[in-house]
């Protein structure tokens, strides 16, 4: 959730402040990559689906949809650094929104295998530590933008989370049963 509430939050203003763009131009401009997950995340969960109906393990079809993931939102984020861009800035994060969608594969869904009689209380707890993250993400981001007076090093960070993400969760992610 630390790319996604940055991008929700941030993103016009970094096309408005960095690529000089009105805010309402930045605004709809920042329509792209919401969009793009609206139509991703069905298409990944179908995919997941398809990937577990033909024999595939379940365990990893998990972990590398959840890299995938991840690979995206670190790569997407390091690029835009990089760039000046305006439609390749868009095009990343754009992309990074799709990829990210596959994270239905992934996390997203891996209650249902954990605790298939708990999976909502389990949502629910992973969910407020992600709204809590999304929280700290968005004011983080602030403040290093206020202090650095940049964005690059809100990039940075944002790849860094994603990295450590991926990590933990390629580490410790499972399929097996362990609540009822």
């Amino acid at each position: 959730n630390w790319s996604l509430y940055l991008i929700l939050s941030w993103f016009p203003t970094f096309v408005n402040r960095e690529m000089g763009v009105d805010l309402q131009t930045a605004g709809l401009l920042a329509l792209a990559p919401t969009v793009i997950s609206l139509v991703m995340a069905p298409a990944a969960g179908r995919l997941f689906d398809r990937l577990v109906a033909k024999g595939y393990n379940r365990r990893t079809i998990r972990r590398v949809m959840q890299s995938v993931a991840f690979a995206g939102i670190t790569l997407a984020m390091l690029t835009v650094t990089l760039t000046d861009s305006l439609m390749i800035s868009v095009a990343v994060i754009t992309l990074s929104n799709a990829l990210g969608a596959f994270s239905i594969g992934g996390f997203a869904t891996n209650h249902l295998d954990v605790a298939p009689n708990q999976a909502g209380l389990l949502m629910g707890v992973t969910n407020t530590l992600a709204a809590v993250s999304s929280g700290a993400s968005v004011f983080v981001s602030g403040w290093i933008q206020d202090v650095s007076g940049g964005w690059d090093a809100v990039f940075y960070l944002a790849a860094l989370v994603s990295v450590a993400g991926a990590f933990v969760y390629s580490l410790l992610a499972d399929v097996d049963r362990e609540f009822d």
